[in-house]
């Protein structure tokens, strides 16, 4: 949808029409997905969030300093 900026558009749009938003995601990079749980957790109009494209990530993926722990990635 164009970003983090465009997506808080489209949620401020959403949230002034009292419609809830979703974050979701396809196949992502560790990244993404951290930069998309972290708009969702930033954003109460955002109360549902599918970002299961971590189950995708190889388990010897080069991470740098995130360690994956089952689903969950973390600073080591």
């Amino acid at each position: 949808m164009g970003g983090i900026y465009e997506a808080t558009k489209i949620n401020q749009l959403c949230e002034s029409a009292g419609i809830p938003c979703m974050v979701g995601s396809m196949i992502e990079a560790p990244e993404s997905i951290a930069a998309a749980a972290a708009f969702a957790n930033a954003h109460a109009n955002v109360r549902f969030i599918d970002l299961d494209s971590v189950y995708m990530i190889k388990n010897d993926l080069d991470l740098g300093d995130l360690k994956r722990v089952g689903i969950h990635l973390w600073h080591a």
